[in-house]
C-alpha cells in the first residue's frame, strides 16, 4: 500500500507534511497567475502569427514570402502551445488550491499530472522555439546579404 492510499483511508495527514502543504498552498495562486499570463501571451502571439500571414505578400520583392509564411505559423503555433500551457497552468492552480483545503489522493494525482503534462508542453515549447531560432536566424543572414547588395 502506497502513502497515498494510506493518507486517503486513515484521513491522517501525517504522510503529508504541514510544510507540503503549506507550499502546495502557497503556490496555487502564482500559477493560477502565470496561467493568465500564458493566456494573454498567446492571444497576443496568434494575433501577431495572423498579422505576418496576411503581410507574408509584402516581402516578395526580396524572395521571403515563404520564410513569412514559417515564421507566422512559429508564432501561431507557439502560441496556441502557450494558450494550453496557460490552461494547464490554471487547472494545476486549482488543484494545488483544493488539495491543500481537502488532501486527498486524487486531488494530489491531478495535480501533479497537470504538471507534468505543463513541462511536457513548455519542453516541447522549448525544442520548435529553438528550431524555428535557427530558421530566423538563417533569413536574417539572407536578409542582411540582400540589404548589402542594394
Amino acid at each position: 500500500m502506497d502513502t497515498l492510499d494510506q493518507m486517503e483511508i486513515s484521513g491522517k495527514q501525517e504522510l503529508v507534511t504541514p510544510q507540503v502543504l503549506s507550499n502546495i498552498q502557497g503556490i496555487a495562486p502564482w500559477m493560477m497567475v502565470m496561467g493568465v499570463f500564458f493566456l494573454i501571451a498567446a492571444v497576443f502571439m496568434v494575433l501577431a502569427g495572423i498579422g505576418v500571414l496576411m503581410n507574408a505578400n509584402e516581402y516578395s520583392s526580396i524572395g521571403m514570402v515563404n520564410a513569412m509564411r514559417v515564421m507566422g505559423t512559429y508564432y501561431m503555433l507557439s502560441g496556441s502551445l502557450f494558450g494550453y500551457g496557460g490552461v494547464l497552468c490554471v487547472l494545476s492552480g486549482t488543484r494545488a488550491s483544493s488539495f491543500a483545503k481537502f488532501p486527498s489522493s486524487s486531488l494530489l494525482l491531478e495535480f501533479t499530472a497537470k504538471q507534468k503534462r505543463f513541462w511536457m508542453l513548455m519542453a516541447v515549447n522549448a525544442i520548435i522555439t529553438i528550431a524555428f531560432g535557427a530558421i530566423f536566424i538563417a533569413m536574417a543572414g539572407k536578409l542582411a546579404s540582400i540589404a548589402t547588395k542594394m
